[in-house]
């Protein structure tokens, strides 16, 4: 049984063995006994605040403390979170302490330990924690997707919402960083004080091109407050056109039974910056119903080897144009 020590120490336990069937016995080695001192504990190494939120800081104890222990928390930095105390701890449950947003920022939480006994108390001597780390964010937007894909003509609406209640209307302006890509519907959101935090943000294909949505916020705690890299969007390319002209010249050893071909083209006359590669493929019927051979090409090669091919066999070739759109 713990003696009370409140610091930590090492004792040892040695047995002997007198009497009846024992007398005589053989003894075990000394049993060594460490005593761990009394210990506050703090659950967490980091805190997260959103702003006009606050976020509880428990502490706790492994031993009752014999004597009221004052529990007290300082933030290194009042300007971005504030702690509330100093607290009483009389059982093991310990306290919780009530970080609070101010502002944007980072700060650390520190503990200290006073009793009214400090020279037996059961915590005069213990060991502080090390501190919690503090993080106050500053208002941001919660969006339902950060990549959207538009092919042609198509649309996708996402949700955009706060993450903090504003004491006051909210206005957004969503602004793409590159122009002409995308067009947003509406161009602006709206909050007010007591209502929705979330609203909807259609987006509709406009060209052939990448954006980011920047978020730019207006009244309130969101005064000011710009947010970029959110949403990336990409608007796909039509789809591919079929290059300009196509052609095949047999290849092979002559009076081989197994022979190639070599299909040749150019590029597609309209989209070809937007070409991610070729599809060339050939059969035995004009419908293409069953595909005897296909190759996939770079979008650089203008040419490929298609083989084995059957000596005496009639074969259709064509060529396919793909991009991130689809194949043309």
């Amino acid at each position: 049984r713990h003696s009370g020590i409140p610091e930590a120490t090492t004792t040892s336990l040695s047995v002997a063995a007198y009497g009846g069937i024992f007398q005589g016995s053989s003894v075990p080695d000394v049993l060594t006994i460490s005593v761990a001192p009394p210990t506050m504990l703090v659950p967490v190494t980091a805190v997260f605040v959103q702003p006009t939120s606050s976020a509880q800081l428990p502490v706790s104890f492994d031993t009752r403390p014999a004597d009221p222990v004052t529990v007290t928390a300082v933030s290194s930095n009042p300007a971005v979170a504030t702690v509330n105390g100093p607290l009483v701890a009389r059982d093991t449950g310990g306290v919780s302490f009530t970080v609070t947003h101010v502002a944007e920022g980072f700060s650390t939480i520190s503990f200290n330990l006073t009793t009214g006994n400090l020279t037996n108390s059961t915590y005069s001597t213990v060991n502080v924690p090390d501190t919690v780390a503090v993080t106050a964010y500053g208002p941001g937007f919660l969006v339902s997707a950060s990549q959207v894909r538009l092919a042609q003509m198509t649309s996708q609406t996402i949700s955009v919402g706060l993450d903090t209640t504003p004491e006051s209307r909210v206005v957004v302006t969503v602004i793409p960083s590159v122009a002409g890509v995308v067009t947003l519907s509406p161009a602006t959101l709206e909050y007010d004080e007591g209502g929705t935090l979330v609203t909807s943000l259609t987006l509709t294909w406009a060209a052939p091109g990448e954006a980011t949505l920047e978020f730019r916020s207006q009244g309130g705690v969101y005064h000011e407050i710009v947010r970029s890299a959110r949403v990336h969007v990409t608007s796909l390319p039509p789809l591919a056109v079929a290059p300009a002209t196509v052609s095949a010249t047999p290849g092979g050893p002559a009076g081989a039974s197994v022979r190639s071909i070599i299909v040749s083209w150019t590029e597609p006359p309209t989209g070809a910056e937007f070409v991610t590669g070729y599809t060339v493929e050939l059969a035995q019927d004009v419908a293409f119903a069953t595909i005897d051979a296909s190759r996939e090409v770079a979008a650089t090669d203008r040419s490929v080897v298609v083989n084995p091919l059957v000596k005496g066999a009639c074969y259709f070739y064509r060529v396919k144009a793909r991009n991130e759109g689809g194949i043309g």
